[in-house]
């Protein structure tokens, strides 16, 4: 594993298979170069922004962008 410490990765580790963990830590590693920071909190919801550039390999742009995602999550259990 790239990030052996991770509880995540040693979690995707036991639950998934080999091929389908080694894409998962794949993503895993990607997303790590991207920046985020938290746009809201309230109560148990939360939302980021996540920004980077990608590659031009990915869909049918050739030469690499920036992009901005929003991802909202909310931690009620």
């Amino acid at each position: 594993m790239v990030f052996g410490s991770v509880d995540l990765l040693n979690h995707a580790a036991i639950m998934y298979t080999t091929e389908a963990f080694v894409l998962f830590e794949k993503e895993f590693v990607d997303g790590a170069r991207y920046k985020y920071k938290m746009a809201k909190s309230v109560s148990c919801d939360k939302r980021f922004e996540i920004r980077g550039v990608r590659s031009g390999s990915e869909g049918h742009r050739e030469e690499p962008y920036e992009f901005k995602q929003v991802v909202s999550f909310n931690n009620e259990q």
